[in-house]
């Protein structure tokens, strides 16, 4: 299984989740965000990528089948 950034496999529970670093505070700790549950890596790196902003999945992606017998261009 090919190494993903930012989403990893919980050994504890056998899910795998991901962490997204938010900065830091005003006193200088890092935050970071955590989201965890997803059976399967790919679920782990839709969410992550739906909550960055940035969903790249195959549903965004639409194919077009052109019948060229019966569509007139013009």
């Amino acid at each position: 299984m090919p190494r993903i950034s930012n989403v990893y496999l919980s050994k504890k529970t056998g899910k795998f989740y991901f962490v997204d670093s938010l900065g830091y505070n005003e006193k200088g700790k890092r935050v970071q965000y955590f989201k965890r549950g997803f059976k399967t890596q790919k679920e782990a790196k839709n969410a992550y990528e739906y909550f960055i902003g940035e969903p790249k999945t195959n549903a965004s992606i639409r194919t077009i089948a052109i019948d060229h017998d019966t569509t007139k261009l013009f």
